[in-house]
């Protein structure tokens, strides 16, 4: 996995101004929080209490 690729539009971050730069972080981030979210969402579906 090449770090210098953005995950978001599969630029390298060079090529990237400063405003597309952080519209990919936010992208990313909100991307990220889906899937954490998910995760804790579907881990109490299955236990008994």
């Amino acid at each position: 996995m090449n770090e210098n690729i953005c995950k978001i539009c599969n630029r390298e971050f060079s090529e990237h101004s400063p405003k597309e730069l952080h519209e990919c972080a936010v992208a990313e981030q909100e991307r990220d929080n889906k899937k954490i979210r998910k995760h804790y969402e579907d881990m109490g579906k299955d236990e008994i209490f």
